[in-house]
């Protein structure tokens, strides 16, 4: 790909398809998960005006949590102006990283807590994903206050954001620490420091992965996908988001990206993958063995017109999606 071109390609939507799911479908969720690539600019207007949208128009109420951060009151500070800006009601609720003794008190505040359930939307910032979930999760493996306040506002139909690392922890697995793609192509990796637990807004079966085009994130995705026994995944470039609304995924601001087909190897490795590149915007909805063919899903792009893909055969056309075969 040529250089300067990268910066345009704002998307990647990557599927991984086999014969049958090793994950059991996951109970139905009412809320919206909208992953953002990373690097999302203030003057993004398809992105942040959908976030206010989605969350029930001008005067939607979201708190931000920059947990994850170096800096979380200026970066706090830059989300809030930015949801404000596009008519929403937002404001920064304080939650610092969990402490060296195990405790983390802002989890279990019970003003911020009484915050998080008057809104219809959280947003959280970029950074280290491992400060969300180690804050947000207690070391008995158990969901803070904060955590189940939050799950309960999406199980009531709110929006649960995230950029950057903020997207990282929409997956149920997610990277923490991980090692550079080539040495987990050749050495996997490890439970627990390379890779761990997520929040899971996208559900079991989903795995998302950020800052995709320009950092070359595509081997490391495909082994942690094949590991955790993922078969469907989500690439976001920067300054773009996806919006998962259960089975259903629909890309904001694409531009381009790669598809991608891989043989059926029992590994995966760098020589397996290669790419081309097509312009559109679209989404893709897994539809139930009991109305389409088994493994079988459908394709709606901005025009709305619709078509059945076939799992065996790459997506021709103007899908910006990566089909892959394990």
């Amino acid at each position: 790909m040529h250089q300067q071109r990268a910066p345009a390609l704002l998307t990647f939507l990557l599927c991984l398809l086999c014969l049958a799911f090793a994950r059991p479908a996951t109970a139905a969720a009412t809320g919206i998960a909208v992953p953002i690539g990373g690097a999302l600019k203030p003057d993004n207007h398809a992105v942040w005006s959908r976030l206010v949208e989605l969350a029930g128009g001008r005067g939607a109420r979201y708190v931000v949590l920059a947990t994850a951060s170096e800096d979380p009151a200026k970066s706090a500070a830059t989300i809030v102006s930015a949801l404000n800006a596009h008519g929403a009601r937002a404001e920064a609720l304080v939650v610092p990283v969990r402490a060296q003794d195990g405790t983390a008190p802002a989890t279990n505040d019970p003003i911020l807590l009484a915050k998080v359930a008057a809104s219809r939307g959280v947003y959280f910032s970029g950074g280290a994903q491992a400060r969300i979930v180690d804050t947000l999760i207690e070391t008995d493996g158990s969901p803070t206050p904060m955590l189940a306040a939050i799950r309960s506002l999406f199980a009531r139909g709110g929006v649960v954001a995230g950029s950057s690392a903020g997207a990282a922890v929409m997956s149920s697995t997610m990277f923490r620490d991980p090692p550079d793609n080539l040495t987990i192509l050749q050495e996997g990796l490890k439970a627990g420091h390379d890779m761990g637990r997520g929040l899971g807004f996208v559900g079991d079966r989903l795995f998302v992965d950020q800052h995709f085009i320009r950092r070359g994130r595509l081997g490391r995705m495909l082994p942690l996908m094949q590991q955790a026994g993922y078969r469907l995944g989500l690439g976001l470039e920067e300054n773009s988001a996806a919006v998962v609304r259960g089975n259903e995924v629909e890309i904001i601001g694409a531009r381009g990206a790669p598809r991608t087909m891989l043989p059926p190897v029992p590994s995966i490795s760098a020589q397996h993958a290669s790419a081309c590149w097509k312009p559109a915007t679209a989404s893709i909805s897994p539809r139930g063995a009991s109305r389409r063919p088994a493994g079988s899903w459908r394709a709606r792009n901005s025009t709305r017109t619709r078509r059945a893909i076939s799992p065996t055969s790459p997506v021709t056309g103007s899908m910006p999606t990566c089909w892959v075969r394990a």
